[in-house]
C-alpha cells in the first residue's frame, strides 16, 4: 500500500541516502509530500516529492513552489523491487489527484548509491510507465558536470542533445567510450515566443523557419545539413502559433531529398552510416 507518511514514519528521513540534510519540515511544507510503501506492516520504500513549474537543476531550484512539475528528488528502499514500485505507484496517484501535473522528473542525486538507483528506477522508469517505451535520447537543457557521464553510463541511450556547438551529429568520448551527440538549437525554437527579442507573431516564426530551411537546403546540395526545430506543446500548441508550423511543413514536403524525422531515427542512421572510428568527432 502506498500512502502519505505519518508523523512517526517521517523518522525514516534520517535514513535518506540521497539528501539526509533536508529537514522533515521542509519536505512537508508548501505542498511537498513524503510517501511510503508498506508491505507486511513494514515500510519497504520512501519517496519525497516537490512541485515546481520548471525542471530544477539543484535543491535550491525547488524552493520555488509550482504546480505542473512533480520532482522525485529522493527515493530509497529497504526491500527488493520496492523502489520501482513506489516510483510507479506515486506517479499514478499524482496523475489521478493532481491532473494538472504535466511532467514527472527526478533530481540528479548526490551519492554514488543514489545515482545508480535513479538511473535504474527514476526518469527512465517513469517514461516507460507513462509512454510504454524507454527513452533513447536525452536532453536536459540545464546540465551539470555529471549529466553526460550519467547518460553514457546508463547504457541504453543512443545519444544526447545537450550541445549547441554544431549543425550536424558528431561523436565524443565519455570515460573512453564513444558517445553520439545530436546538437540542439535555441534559435529555431518556439521558446522564443516566451523570451525578449523573440517571436511575437506566427509570421515571425514561419519566416525564420523558412529562411533557415532555404539556407540549409541550398548548402545541402554539396554537404549534408540538419535543421533542428525546438518545440514545446505549451508554446507552439497555441492556436495563433500553430499555423506557422503547419504552413512550414506543408511547404517543405514538396522538396526533394529531405527527411522529416525523429532524433532517434537520425541517431540510428548516423550510428549505421558514420560509426565511431576512433578519430572522427
Amino acid at each position: 500500500m502506498i500512502r502519505l507518511a505519518t508523523t512517526q514514519e517521517l523518522e525514516h528521513i534520517e535514513k535518506d541516502p540521497v539528501r539526509p540534510h533536508i529537514s522533515k519540515e521542509w519536505r512537508t511544507r508548501s505542498g511537498r509530500e513524503v510517501y511510503v510503501l508498506e508491505r507486511d506492516k513494514e515500510i519497504a520504500a520512501v519517496i519525497c516529492v516537490a512541485y515546481t513549474d520548471e525542471v530544477p537543476t539543484s535543491e535550491n531550484d525547488m524552493k520555488w513552489v509550482g504546480t505542473n512539475t512533480a520532482v522525485f528528488y529522493t527515493v530509497w528502499s529497504y526491500k527488493p523491487g520496492a523502489g520501482r514500485e513506489i516510483v510507479n505507484g506515486v506517479a499514478e496517484r499524482i496523475k489521478t489527484q493532481r491532473p494538472w501535473v504535466r511532467r514527472f522528473v527526478t533530481l540528479s542525486p548526490l551519492t554514488e548509491m543514489a545515482r545508480n538507483f535513479h538511473l535504474r528506477n527514476g526518469a527512465i522508469e517513469l517514461q516507460i510507465k507513462m509512454c510504454g517505451s524507454r527513452p533513447l535520447g536525452w536532453y536536459t537543457g540545464r546540465t551539470s558536470e555529471n549529466t553526460r557521464k550519467l547518460v553514457a553510463e546508463e547504457g541504453g541511450f543512443l545519444y544526447d542533445s545537450d550541445d549547441y556547438s554544431d549543425d550536424l551529429p558528431f561523436w565524443s568520448k565519455v570515460e573512453s567510450k564513444p558517445h553520439l551527440i545530436i546538437p540542439y538549437t535555441l534559435d529555431v525554437n518556439d521558446m522564443r515566443f516566451a523570451t525578449n527579442q523573440g517571436f511575437n507573431t506566427s509570421d515571425h516564426f514561419f519566416n525564420y523557419l523558412m529562411d533557415t530551411f532555404n539556407t540549409l537546403y541550398n548548402e545541402g546540395s554539396t554537404h549534408p545539413k540538419m535543421m533542428s526545430i525546438g518545440l514545446h506543446c505549451r508554446l507552439i500548441g497555441r492556436p495563433g502559433r500553430f499555423q506557422s508550423l503547419k504552413k512550414f511543413i506543408e511547404h517543405i514536403i514538396n522538396f526533394d531529398n529531405i527527411w522529416i524525422t525523429k532524433r532517434e531515427d537520425i541517431a540510428k542512421f548516423w550510428i549505421k552510416n558514420f560509426p565511431y572510428d576512433g578519430e572522427n568527432n
